[in-house]
């Protein structure tokens, strides 16, 4: 909570004011329920490696996780006559908080400039090893909590280009290994922005590029960094079926060596991800089905850091 007092207080005051319904209010939104399994290996990461590690000079083995999904998103327009709207959201704006965060905060429409939301956003739940490289000897967990706030705008002077600004200050609770090397502390804080173009080829089809910067400055000068990453989805439905695959590619270069391997870390990854959605199933209107699955490889010229995730889900959709 102690971060929320860091956010605008116009913003704040926007979020909390009370919200007074009128005859032409509406609410919508939707929520999915799911499985989804990742099999991850990621040597930084307590759910994608083990308690124990022999040795710093190998990467992590995979560890398979299943976690059962619950995710609303919720929209609240006071006067359907204009385009001001609150709105909750589990659907992280930016990847670097994690698979799940909460959005929530308001949206409306500027004629000729954008369509425009801002909100807070909280990822309380992430983990992280208080010292990831103990070697023969149980490693502890500890609490990584992410909380910031973001802008998006689409739909940027009647066209098809979009951008994303965000902010957020990571919290490791006990960072032993940054009281043992102050290189590697990882308390400090993020930004990011990120711009794309919508192109529509066809009421069926279109595809999005997009670029992607984020600034990491922490305590650590070792575990501060910038991060490069491109990407290419493209959407096309047919029927009553809805594809979505998209493809990235990122580099990330870290501010100092490393004091631990005596090397300055980078990173290349690349990704690959598919949704595929299948809508009013058996002719129920409002429900959907989705599928999605996922490949990522992480390669660092460190290789305790390499990285490597599969992922597959399922979800039942419903929209209200």
């Amino acid at each position: 909570m102690k971060h929320f007092s860091k956010l605008p207080p116009v913003l704040l005051y926007c979020l909390l004011f009370p919200i007074a319904a009128s005859a032409d209010s509406a609410f919508e939104g939707d929520i999915s329920l799911g499985v989804i399994a990742i099999d991850s290996a990621n040597n930084l990461n307590p759910d994608s490696s083990k308690r124990i590690i022999a040795n710093l000079n190998s990467a992590a083995d995979r560890e398979l996780s299943t976690i059962p999904v619950i995710l609303p998103n919720l929209r609240y327009t006071p006067d359907t006559n204009n385009s001001f709207h609150y709105f909750l959201s589990t659907r992280p704006p930016i990847e670097e908080v994690g698979g799940f965060a909460l959005g929530f905060g308001i949206g409306f429409s500027v004629e000729e400039i954008a369509d425009i939301r801002l909100g807070l956003l909280a990822a309380p739940f992430g983990e992280v090893w208080e010292n990831p490289y103990l070697v023969g000897t149980p490693r502890d967990d500890t609490e990584n909590r992410k909380y910031g706030f973001y802008a998006t705008f689409e739909e940027m002077f009647s066209s098809g280009f979009e951008l994303t600004l965000a902010y957020f200050h990571d919290d490791v609770e006990d960072d032993e290994i940054g009281d043992l090397f102050a290189e590697l502390e990882r308390d400090g804080q993020a930004f990011i922005g990120i711009v794309g173009y919508s192109w529509r080829i066809s009421d069926a089809f279109s595809v999005t590029p997009k670029f992607h910067y984020a600034y990491g400055d922490y305590d650590g000068d070792a575990s501060s960094y910038d991060r490069y990453k491109f990407s290419l989805g493209a959407r096309y439905r047919t029927g009553m079926w809805a594809f979505m695959p998209e493809i990235s590619y990122g580099y990330t270069e870290y501010d100092d060596t490393h004091p631990i391997f005596g090397r300055t870390r980078d990173e290349d990854e690349i990704s690959f991800d598919l949704i595929v959605q299948y809508s009013e199933p058996f002719g129920y209107e409002n429900w959907a089905i989705t599928g999605i699955a996922g490949y990522s490889e992480g390669d660092s010229n460190i290789e305790f850091f390499d990285t490597e995730s599969i992922r597959a889900g399922l979800a039942l959709v419903y929209k209200f």
